[in-house]
């Protein structure tokens, strides 16, 4: 392969180099404002199903920690699920934020937008709004997110957010069973209007674990498409939770910062308050409800961990890309038990 997010692969951050002990700045939070969703997803990091939960943030914790964000910055806010748009009181907790100079993107799966909801979401001021759309058909998408007429739910709501002027972002998760449906999904990006694409590789968890992963090799490709059709395309397309392509330019020098950002420049808070480095990395980093997030970012032994490659194991540790990369950190927690460990899809090292 040529020397090649979650990494979000609209943000970089610092590349890292062994015995590195400064504290990056957060640049982005995902926030898991509820775990409640109406599809049931075969890939679901959370198993996510359409019943409350009972642990979940409270109202006044919830504007408490949006209120906290400020303390890291002004990191860009994802809310997130689940399916946000089933908490009452979601757009209550994004005017929360806002208010304090933060931009909020919001990460739905389309089929509650309505035109009452886009006028919400207009008047927050959302900076982007993310739909899921795994297959180029109605049968792929639909089998994909387990339930009959999604995917047209989906796509009338990106219709409406289009027409409406708020910019819209597909993503899409990479699995064996979708993967021919890559060129099928860039064509619908193009013919919805859609501003971006980000193309998200399967990280086994929850759900996903029964989900067939594709190959090395298949990945190799993928990532080589993915590559092509960003370089000619005016469509934003960016892959993530696929940190070798942040090396894809690396021999010439065009392209900055580290694939993995997970405790790095990214982190994810649960619906009930627990820090975790990603969605996918399932590791407690701390509870807002006992430490501040600003505290938990500092200070969390796994985060420090992360932020220095000297702690890392096997092919990932002694791989010279590795600081630009930083292997996909569940991927291998997944696969080994140890979040320190050789990324097991990497097409660049082979163990």
């Amino acid at each position: 392969m040529r020397p090649c997010s979650d990494g979000p692969a609209f943000l970089s951050a610092p590349v890292l180099h062994a015995g590195q002990n400064t504290v990056p700045q957060c640049r982005v939070i995902a926030w898991e404002v509820t775990r409640r969703c109406n599809l049931a997803c075969v890939h679901c990091r959370a198993s996510a199903k359409d019943i409350p939960y009972a642990l979940e943030l409270k109202r006044e914790e919830a504007l408490a920690l949006a209120d906290s964000f400020q303390t890291l910055g002004r990191p860009l806010i994802i809310f997130t699920g689940g399916e946000p748009l089933l908490r009452p009181d979601l757009f209550g907790l994004i005017r929360a934020v806002r208010k304090n100079g933060h931009k909020a993107a919001l990460s739905v799966n389309g089929t509650l937008i309505s035109p009452e909801i886009i006028e919400k979401i207009k008047d927050v001021e959302i900076s982007r709004c993310s739909v899921s759309i795994d297959g180029g058909s109605p049968a792929a998408h639909d089998a994909f997110r387990g339930a009959p007429g999604c995917f047209e739910q989906a796509v009338n709501g990106i219709r409406q957010l289009v027409r409406a002027g708020v910019p819209v972002q597909l993503n899409t998760t990479i699995t064996y069973r979708n993967y021919g449906e890559l060129p099928a999904i860039l064509n619908l990006c193009r013919e919805l209007g859609a501003a971006a694409w980000h193309i998200f590789l399967l990280v086994p968890v929850g759900r996903g674990a029964e989900v067939r992963e594709i190959t090395p090799q298949m990945y190799e490709q993928a990532l080589t498409w993915i590559y092509e059709q960003a370089r000619s395309s005016e469509l934003e397309i960016r892959p993530t939770c696929a940190p070798q392509y942040n090396c894809l330019t690396d021999e010439s020098g065009s392209r900055q910062g580290r694939g993995c950002l997970g405790g790095v420049g990214f982190c994810f808070v649960s619906h009930t308050g627990i820090v975790q480095p990603c969605g996918y990395l399932q590791l407690d980093c701390g509870d807002v409800r006992v430490q501040s997030v600003s505290e938990i970012w500092r200070t969390s032994a796994v985060f420090q961990q992360l932020r220095n490659p000297g702690s890392y194991s096997g092919a990932c540790a002694s791989c010279r890309l590795h600081s630009r990369c930083g292997g996909c950190r569940a991927r291998a927690h997944e696969h080994s038990g140890n979040f320190l460990a050789h990324d097991p899809i990497c097409p660049i090292v082979k163990v």
